[in-house]
């Protein structure tokens, strides 16, 4: 079985909903709200 690791940074809005199939695989359900950033290389900000 193949792991994947994401990190990601915002804030968790609602409930986070858990489960576990037959199999034993768990996962979650989020939603998350980010404000969208981009780097702007002329001011380096």
């Amino acid at each position: 079985m193949n792991e994947t690791m994401v990190t990601m940074a915002g804030w968790i809005v609602g409930e986070v909903t858990t489960r576990r199939t037959a199999e034993e695989t768990s996962w979650a359900r989020f939603r998350v709200v980010v404000n969208e950033r981009r780097y702007d290389s002329d001011k380096s900000e």
